[in-house]
């Protein structure tokens, strides 16, 4: 893991292990088929202003926990030749958009191609940009179940406790009013909670019944 500005002379080969970081290195780079690629911490920018062979793994995260996309980023790549294999992984908790685009590379040149593209759990993608401007797009995406109240139980005090069971990465909100019997529809809810799932079931506790 190179975080900060590389030192040493000539080049960087990778023949075995993984390269990472957010640091800067100044020399050529190789990435042998034995050997990786998996800049940032997280998600983060690894700068190496030379040239970068890849010819095993390079694994790039991507996530919209921010609200919008983004991804690790190889930054000041003169001229980029690809090879071996691209894994892209969803390294956050929300779902990854339809259309959502991904820069991936930033060089003045790329040459060659990734032999295979391995898209996110569920997703597939458009990489056919990646020599024009080293971005993917998401171009399908899982399809979610809406969530669903699995269980009720009283607690003490009035309050009481439901499990959820959904997506991880789904938003909710929970309301409540004091009589479901009104017709046609209650006429007053009230907003108990808000939030986003975090696992694939949820117990929220101490809500007050009113």
């Amino acid at each position: 893991s190179l975080d900060g500005l590389n030192t040493y002379t000539g080049g960087t080969i990778v023949s075995n292990g993984t390269l990472g970081g957010i640091g800067v290195i100044s020399g050529p780079v190789l990435i042998t088929s034995n050997g990786s690629l998996a800049p940032g911490a997280s998600v983060g920018t690894l700068t190496i202003n030379h040239t970068l062979t890849l010819q095993g793994a390079t694994v790039m995260e991507l996530t919209r926990d921010n609200g919008s996309p983004e991804s690790d980023l190889v930054a000041g790549v003169t001229t980029l030749f690809y090879g071996g294999t691209l894994v892209l992984t969803n390294a956050g908790t929300n779902l990854l958009a339809v259309n959502d685009v991904f820069n991936l590379f930033d060089a003045t040149a790329f040459d060659g191609a990734f032999v295979t593209v391995v898209p996110p759990d569920g997703y597939t993608v458009d990489s056919s940009l990646l020599p024009v401007d080293g971005t993917v797009k998401i171009t399908s995406a899982p399809v979610v179940t809406p969530p669903e109240i699995t269980g009720f139980s009283p607690v003490n005090d009035g309050n009481f406790s439901l499990t959820f069971s959904g997506v991880s990465g789904q938003n909710y909100r929970i309301w409540a009013t004091t009589n479901v019997a009104n017709t046609p529809i209650p006429v007053t809810w009230d907003l108990l909670d808000t939030g986003t799932f975090g696992a694939s079931s949820v117990t929220f506790d101490d809500l007050t019944a009113t």
